[in-house]
């Protein structure tokens, strides 16, 4: 049984916490963390969504919910790490905006590390491939299909920003 905690849509947390798999009361809302994970020359991991999983089969970046007693970036770390197998180390993300997306409070990170696809170690029952992209195959309007909708939302607020961070406006 999973648990997160529950928050109000201003962030405050409420007492008491919610068993994943179950609707959310209306008023009550949960951490989401994704982070795109960018190389050094700035393609960016995309891990393919294992097919039996909802939105099975469509491309997305790494990502999932904070579990109770997580905050935001200890969500990161530990959804890389179990999704790609990939550390932070002393790397820092960047947080590049929060949005709020059907019951989610959706925190959204980029980070630099080095790495390559032989890296990847994928997460049995949650991914199935790993591709890296230039920002521009994100952009093109005939890839939109491969990405999951709640996704392909939330990178409408972030792409500007995703492109500010890989072209050096990281600080």
């Amino acid at each position: 049984m999973e648990l997160w905690d529950v928050y109000d849509e201003r962030r405050n947390k409420k007492p008491y916490a919610h068993e994943r798999g179950k609707p959310l009361a209306d008023g009550d809302w949960h951490l989401v963390v994704e982070v795109w994970t960018a190389t050094p020359e700035g393609k960016l991991l995309m891990t393919l969504r294992h097919p039996d999983k909802q939105f099975g089969n469509l491309w997305e970046c790494t990502g999932g919910s904070a579990l109770q007693g997580e905050d935001s970036l200890t969500a990161v770390r530990r959804e890389l790490e179990e999704e790609t197998g990939l550390r932070m180390g002393e790397n820092q993300p960047t947080l590049l905006c929060t949005t709020l997306h059907h019951h989610s409070i959706v925190d959204t990170y980029v980070i630099r590390l080095p790495f390559t696809l032989s890296d990847i170690v994928l997460q049995e029952g949650e991914t199935v491939d790993a591709r890296l992209v230039d920002l521009d195959w994100l952009e093109d309007p005939a890839n939109e299909a491969f990405l999951p909708e709640p996704v392909l939302e939330r990178l409408q607020t972030a792409r500007p920003l995703l492109r500010r961070f890989l072209s050096g406006g990281e600080q």
